[in-house]
């Protein structure tokens, strides 16, 4: 393993040159498959912090880039005092998680945004939700605040954190050994992510009505198609070096 290197832990809101509100997207440019396979990676620990603003994962340092797709997309930041981002490549990364009792894992990342300069990663907790893998981000919930995927043989739950109002997990990039001897635990899909396309569980209008007039009995939200099983199928083509 590489040297790890304890990343300092400031979020992007504090940092103004990292990315707050995503805007998108997309511009086709070919790039071939490319496998991480540095053994003398060096390892950086940070946060996956829970942010709707990036309506796509952003994956920095404490990410390990596997694969590049075929896409990439321009980035504006939250202010137009500061230049948009071009060319930014669409990738899958891993990143390592170690649970209270010990056990560590690999979460792969599908459709991500690669800033490897960042010293910690953005998620859109609704990406995630989109794939079938529940969240609870919401510290005033009775219940705890979890990341949860199960399928197969698997069953990942990550407790989320809080500092201040940041919501996170801490996880650390993974060496070439974790990724051939650590489960690995999918939360993104690897279909293409068009954020601006993706339509979110809602009421109509009638419901809504409903609900402001004070009379919400029996009023639920619409689902949405669980993404997992489409994945199965694609599974050959991804988590496997190139």
């Amino acid at each position: 393993m590489g040297t790890r290197v304890k990343g300092r832990l400031k979020t992007h809101r504090s940092n103004t040159n990292a990315v707050s509100i995503i805007r998108r997207y997309q511009s086709e440019r070919a790039i071939s498959k490319i496998f991480s396979s540095n053994k003398d990676v060096t390892i950086f620990d940070g946060r996956v912090e829970m942010d709707t603003h990036a309506d796509t994962f952003v994956a920095g340092r404490n990410c390990l880039l596997m694969h590049y797709t075929e896409r990439v997309c321009d980035v504006s930041p939250y202010s137009e005092e500061y230049k948009a981002k071009t060319n930014v490549p669409i990738v899958q990364v891993a990143t390592g998680y170690t649970s209270a009792d010990g056990k560590r894992y690999i979460l792969i990342i599908n459709e991500a945004l690669w800033f490897p300069d960042l010293p910690n990663s953005l998620a859109n907790p609704n990406q995630f939700r989109h794939f079938g893998v529940h969240v609870q981000d919401n510290p005033f919930d009775e219940d705890p605040m979890v990341i949860r995927q199960e399928y197969d043989d698997i069953s990942f739950v990550a407790c989320l954190k809080s500092e201040g109002t940041d919501i996170f997990i801490e996880t650390w990039t993974p060496s070439l050994n974790d990724l051939n001897n650590l489960p690995h635990v999918v939360l993104t899909s690897p279909d293409n992510w068009n954020p601006s396309e993706v339509k979110l569980p809602g009421i109509s209008e009638l419901e809504r009505k409903d609900i402001e007039e004070g009379d919400y009995r029996g009023v639920s939200t619409v689902n949405v198609e669980n993404n997992w099983e489409n994945y199965m199928d694609s599974t050959d083509t991804y988590l496997q070096p190139v």
